[in-house]
């Protein structure tokens, strides 16, 4: 099977499309990690706003949900919602692009958070 030839930029790299309106290439541009950035923060900020309402309702099933879309982990017997959304906090606060492209859409499915009409670049194969 033969391989794809990319048209390549002015720095060599290969152009394997666009998305969102960004060049995709490989490596990934400074544009394509800009842009990812300022919808992770957005991103992140929407899961925050979910994250605070849900610790407000006192739903404890939901935000141990939540959690676990963010952390990776179940917290067993003994940890209290005080405790669970603390480190839930900590673990949003570090929580790299490529978990939140893989996870974002399972907490829109949950209906925590709503989507975004702009989403992450370079992730998916073109």
């Amino acid at each position: 099977m033969a391989r794809r030839k990319y048209e390549k930029d002015h720095d060599g790299n290969s152009i394997l499309g666009e998305q969102f309106g960004i060049t995709v290439t490989r490596p990934w541009s400074k544009e394509m990690y800009d842009h990812n950035d300022d919808i992770a923060s957005t991103m992140k900020n929407n899961i925050f706003e979910a994250l605070n309402e849900v610790k407000d309702s006192e739903d404890e099933d939901s935000l141990r949900k939540l959690s676990k879309h963010i952390c990776y982990y179940s917290f067993g017997a003994g940890y209290d919602t005080d405790d669970i959304y603390l480190e839930t906090c900590k673990s949003l606060d570090q929580m790299e692009n490529f978990q939140l492209y893989e996870n974002y859409e399972d907490m829109v499915k949950d209906g925590f958070v709503k989507k975004e009409e702009t989403g992450f670049v370079g992730y998916d194969k073109l």
